[in-house]
């Protein structure tokens, strides 16, 4: 006789499921669920937080190439910045290419993200330059906002201005790690 899925609020008012009331097959399938590294990432790094930074960043760059030329910015540099001419609006699915991209970079050390992209025998990476290719990378890495200025002048008063620039997105991935968190 199968048993019934029953839900129930834990201490923090968070509503887990009891293993004890799972179907074997559901029990399986979590299992094999929670033992993927894209699992663990999303449970994380939520659709709520990726949908943010893709707007925003979009955002950044819609008002950079609006923005007139900033006084202390010294002569020799132009503006708006050149990368602006190249930018392609970012998506979800560029992102997360982005992200895997700097989580292999992580794992495999060099002396500079440039030989991540070389093409000659020593440096050389099967499939690199194909997912995204160097200039792409350096463009989204300039481009990446979190958090809208005037949103960041208004919310952070007192705080350093490197803090009040992620603190949207420090508050969101931590309250998905207190989600996840079950004592």
């Amino acid at each position: 006789k199968p048993t019934k899925f029953v839900e129930w609020s834990g201490p923090t008012g968070i509503q887990y499921e009891s293993r004890k009331n799972m179907s074997k097959a559901r029990r399986t399938k979590l299992a094999q669920e929670q033992t993927s590294p894209l699992w663990w990432f999303r449970q994380f790094f939520t659709q709520e937080i990726v949908e943010r930074i893709v707007y925003q960043t979009n955002l950044y760059v819609s008002k950079i190439s609006k923005k007139e030329r900033p006084p202390q910015l010294p002569e020799r540099y132009p503006w708006p910045p050149r990368w602006v001419a190249s930018w392609e609006p970012l998506t979800e699915e560029r992102l997360h290419v982005f992200i895997a991209l700097l989580l292999y970079m992580a794992q495999h050390k060099t002396g500079s993200e440039r030989e991540l992209w070389a093409k000659d025998w020593f440096h050389y990476r099967v499939g690199i330059h194909k997912i995204m290719s160097y200039h792409e990378f350096c463009v989204l890495k300039a481009a990446l906002h979190f958090q809208d200025d005037e949103e960041n002048r208004a919310r952070g008063e007192g705080e350093p201005d490197y803090v009040r620039k992620i603190g949207i997105l420090m508050e969101m991935v931590q309250a998905s790690f207190m989600e996840a968190y079950i004592p």
